[in-house]
């Protein structure tokens, strides 16, 4: 083609070989950068999730402090969940944290599962009978919790992520070892972890090996039709 007199260079076309390498390199490179990403983002739920263990049991921690060392725990019949009290008398101002974003359903939501979707907090049945309260009002069962009679805090594992079934992926209640008929256990959910609160106040990402250390025999990991038992 010319222009006036002048031939014009024409334009280089890519081939097929050319393209399909191109191609090639994006798939490598995101194959090699998309697990990383998601690392990264579980990384960052992870690091969610134990800022909001540290505001459930900081909520927990103020109310003991304002009713002479005691913290309302549960009601049963009718049923008053501790995210409930704790938001209700504003230890907790947003409820929603009381839930794990790695989880399903990701927030808390009294309304869901009949507000059971929530951290669990360490069962009675787990605790020495010192550090609980547990009385009856006709038929309603109350259940107080001392935490400043721990004797040793740092290392009372309180409150943690948790999982029971698909139904009730997350569990406001667990256990450190097998009741009769429970399946509430603490959930290794965060890169082979779990976010654990102690009575001292701090958070502490766990592994399977560390739990055993602080005599936790009955934990799940995996998820859904995946999840399983583990000792």
């Amino acid at each position: 083609m010319s222009l006036n007199g002048r031939m014009l260079p024409s334009a280089k076309s890519f081939t097929l070989i050319e393209l399909l390498l191109v191609v090639a390199v994006i798939v490598i490179l995101a194959g090699l950068l998309l697990p990383a990403l998601s690392t990264a983002r579980e990384k960052a739920k992870q690091i969610n999730c134990a800022n909001n263990l540290k505001q459930c049991g900081f909520a927990m921690l103020g109310y003991t402090n304002d009713y002479n060392g005691a913290a309302w725990m549960f009601k049963v019949t009718p049923n008053y969940e501790w995210p409930k009290i704790f938001n209700d008398l504003r230890y907790l101002p947003n409820e929603k944290l009381a839930a794990c974003p790695s989880m399903t359903p990701y927030y808390y939501d009294r309304n869901l599962q009949y507000g059971y979707l929530a951290y669990g907090f360490r069962s009675p049945y787990d605790s020495p009978a010192s550090y609980w309260l547990i009385s009856y009002t006709g038929a309603t069962l109350w259940g107080y919790f001392y935490p400043y009679k721990i004797n040793n805090p740092s290392s009372f594992l309180y409150f943690a992520d948790t999982y029971s079934s698909p139904v009730y992926p997350q569990i406001y209640i667990f256990r450190i070892t097998n009741g009769a008929a429970n399946d509430n256990g603490i959930h290794i959910r965060h890169n082979n972890n779990a976010n654990c609160w102690f009575a001292d106040g701090h958070v502490k990402a766990c592994n399977k090996q560390e739990l055993l250390g602080y005599e936790v025999k009955w934990m799940w990991a995996g998820t859904g039709n995946y999840a399983k038992i583990i000792y």
